[in-house]
């Protein structure tokens, strides 16, 4: 789907496909090589230009959602970033540097990099996507955000998802007013979700049955899980996405939420998100 307004970055490789917008370090599109997209992107999000891309995987950076005084989930899933120089193993890099605009609501120097690696694992039926986000602190004095990469997955009814690994992780409920329990068994999806699993296992599968296909996320240097999803309700009142469409999309994510990481100067973060797609 093109996305007029945005300018696109595009990487191949054995038969894989991944596209990125400027605007917002966005990862709009990655395409396996044995077929199928892996990430949804909701048809709509053409219409909305002004508004960040619905779908794909938004950097959220320096606020998680509304916990805390800047604008919901912070100010670099819209701004416009820069291609930089990737590390030799990936095969794109993007940078966001802190400006009047960023410092009128963070008042901190930063220099914000996603570099991205199309990987292949040693099997026919198994493809990669590696996201390596970098929060460098160019300024004097430390400073603390949240983040997350905010990974929309495509699957083919949400009904039909079993998501495992998080069984007795603790976990914030946003749809239940933040009230904490644990999660028992593998996650279900039967109405609205919106959770933080904290200090979550760092390897969570998706068994997408309706798709006949398992997904990976793997991570390091992020602590926590996100696991959302509108449900019917919620997707009414999303004007970027179609109602129905919320049944073939689940965001399960490498997050920094429960605890925000502290930067000192000169220093860097790294937190790192592998997305493995394994046809059944």
């Amino acid at each position: 789907m093109d996305l007029p307004g945005h300018s696109l970055l595009h990487a191949d490789r054995d038969g894989a496909h991944v596209s990125v917008a400027l605007e917002g370090g966005h990862v709009v599109r990655w395409c396996p090589a044995f077929g199928g997209e892996a990430l949804y992107l909701s048809p709509l999000a053409a219409e909305h230009p002004a508004r960040a891309i619905r779908g794909g995987v938004p950097v959220i950076f320096p606020q998680f959602d509304d916990l805390g005084p800047l604008p919901r989930h912070g100010f670099a899933r819209t701004a416009k970033w820069q291609e930089t120089q990737p590390q030799p193993d990936e095969a794109l890099a993007l940078v966001l540097t802190d400006s009047a605009e960023t410092r009128e609501h963070w008042p901190h120097a930063f220099r914000l990099t996603l570099g991205l690696a199309v990987e292949s694992p040693p099997t026919s039926d198994a493809d990669g996507l590696r996201l390596a986000l970098r929060v460098r602190n160019v300024g004097g004095e430390p400073f603390a955000f949240t983040a997350a990469l905010h990974t929309y997955l495509r699957v083919g009814d949400v009904e039909r998802v079993r998501v495992e690994g998080l069984g007795g992780t603790r976990y914030r409920d946003k749809t239940a007013d933040g009230r904490r329990a644990v999660q028992e068994g593998p996650l279900r999806v039967r109405g609205p979700l919106d959770s933080v699993y904290e200090r979550a296992p760092d390897r969570v599968v998706v068994r997408d049955e309706a798709a006949g296909r398992l997904i990976e996320v793997e991570k390091s240097g992020f602590e926590d899980v996100v696991v959302w999803n509108p449900w019917r309700e919620g997707a009414a009142g999303l004007v970027d996405l179609p109602e129905e469409d919320y049944r073939r999309m689940l965001c399960v994510e490498a997050a920094q939420v429960h605890r925000p990481a502290v930067v000192d100067a000169g220093a860097t973060w790294e937190g790192i998100q592998t997305i493995t797609v394994r046809a059944r």
